[in-house]
C-alpha cells in the first residue's frame, strides 16, 4: 500500500505569508486542525490543535508555527484562545511567552534563503492514519516533521498532569566510518507542564525549553538535549574484510542502538545463501507510545549506492520509494551502508 504524496510550492521571492499559507494547505491535507491564524506586524501565525486523547485535560497540545521573513519556527502551548490570539494559562507551566511580535520564543528550523522556491512535500499514511510527515526544501536546506498523534502510554505520561511534547518528531540519518544509522528524534520544545518539563525548575532562560530563533539542524538547544531527544534509534554494521570499524557506532554519539537483523553471504554462508538486507517498518518510533512505522513507510541501510538524495527514487526488492532523508557513505558503498527513510511510491498513472 503507498503513501499518499503531494507538493506544494512557493515561488521564488515569497513573503512569509506566502510560505505560512502553503505550509497551512499541506497540514490541513494531512488532516490536522487549523485554531487559530492571525499577523502581527511582520510576524504570521499558524497554531495547529493536535489531539492525543480528548478525554484528558492535556490531552490537546496547540503546535505553534510562526513565519518570519524567509525563515519558519515552532513552539508548543497547552492551550490557546483563538478570539485574543494568545497562550492560556500560566508562563512557562502552560507556553514560554505570549508574545506574537517576534521570533525569540520560538525555534528555527534553519535559515532560508527567500529568492529561492520552496518545496512542502506532504507524505500520509494510508496504512495508518496518525501518521504523517512534512518535509520543507528550501535550495539545499532541507527538513521534514514526523507528526504521530499516537497517545502516549497511560503509566508513563499522565496526560491529566501534564501535555505530550513528543508527538512531533524527525528521522535522523547518519553514516560514520562503516556504519550508519538512524533515529526518530524529537523536536525540543518543551514547557514545565510537558512531559521533558519537569526539570525546569525555577529556569527561565528560552533555550532550555527548546527556543533558539537562529537555530539549525540538528535542533539540540538545551543543555540535555543531545541525550533526551534521540528517541529509538537503528543501526546497520560495516561489510568490510578484517575491519573493527564494523561494529564501531560511537561516532553517531547515540547511546543504545538496536542492530537491524540484515545478514551477510561472506560472513555467514551457511546461514544465508544469498544476502539479506530487507527494508524495515513496524518498528518502535517512540517507546512513550508505542508507536511503530506503518508499512507505506521504511527505514533502509544500502549497500549499494552513496549518491541518494532527497526527493529521489529508491527500489528496494519489489517496492519503489522516494526518499525522506538519507545520509551517505563516504566510500564503497557495497561494504559501508548508507541510512535511507523513504515512503513507498504510488504506482505510475
Amino acid at each position: 500500500m503507498p503513501a499518499t504524496i503531494q507538493n506544494y510550492s512557493v515561488a521564488a521571492n515569497y513573503t512569509a505569508s506566502g510560505f505560512a499559507t502553503a505550509f497551512t494547505t499541506a497540514m490541513t491535507d494531512a488532516g490536522k486542525t487549523l485554531y487559530d491564524s492571525f499577523t502581527d506586524g511582520a510576524v504570521v501565525h499558524r497554531i495547529f490543535e493536535e489531539t492525543y486523547d480528548n478525554t484528558k485535560t492535556y490531552g490537546k497540545t496547540y503546535l505553534w508555527f510562526i513565519f518570519n521573513g524567509a525563515d519558519m519556527f515552532y513552539h508548543i502551548c497547552r492551550g490557546w484562545n483563538a478570539s485574543t490570539d494568545q497562550p492560556t494559562g500560566t508562563q512557562y507551566l502552560d507556553f514560554l511567552s505570549n508574545a506574537t511580535n517576534t521570533t525569540a520564543n520560538h525555534m528555527r528550523f534553519a535559515l532560508q534563503n527567500g529568492a529561492q522556491t520552496v518545496n512542502i512535500r506532504r507524505y500520509s499514511s494510508n496504512a495508518r492514519g496518525s501518521f504523517d510527515v512534512i518535509l520543507v526544501q528550501n535550495g539545499t536546506t532541507e527538513f521534514h516533521m514526523i507528526f504521530d498523534t499516537t497517545p502516549p502510554i497511560a503509566g508513563l505520561v499522565d496526560l491529566d498532569k501534564e501535555c505530550w511534547d513528543g508527538g512531533m518528531m524527525w528521522c535522523r540519518t547518519r553514516a560514520v566510518t562503516n556504519v550508519a544509522g538512524i533515529n526518530f528524534q524529537s523536536y525540543p520544545a518543551c514547557l514545565r507542564g510537558s512531559f521533558r518539563g519537569r526539570w525546569l525548575r525555577s529556569v527561565t532562560a528560552g533555550t532550555q525549553y527548546g527556543a533558539n530563533n537562529t537555530a539549525s539542524s540538528p535542533w539540540e538547544i538545551g543543555s540535555g538535549d543531545s541525550q533526551i531527544l534521540k528517541g529509538m534509534t537503528y543501526g546497520w554494521v560495516g561489510n568490510t574484510a578484517n575491519e573493527g570499524n564494523n561494529i564501531v557506532f560511537s561516532g553517531l554519539a547515540n547511546g543504545g542502538i538496536h542492530i537491524l537483523p540484515i545478514g551477510f553471504n561472506n560472513v555467514n554462508s551457511g546461514g544465508y545463501a544469498t544476502d539479506y538486507k530487507p527494508p524495515f517498518y513496524d518498528i518502535l518510533l517512540n517507546s512513550y507510545t508505542g508507536a511503530k512505522l506503518p508499512a507505506d513507510f521504511s527505514i533502509f541501510g544500502s549497500y549499494v549506492s552513496n549518491t541518494l538524495q532527497t526527493f529521489g527514487g529508491i527500489t528496494v526488492g519489489s517496492e519503489d520509494g522516494e526518499i525522506i532523508s538519507a545520509f551517505n557513505a563516504v566510500n564503497t558503498p557495497t561494504e559501508k551502508p548508507s541510512a535511507v527513510f523513504y515512503a513507498i511510491k504510488p504506482p505510475p498513472p
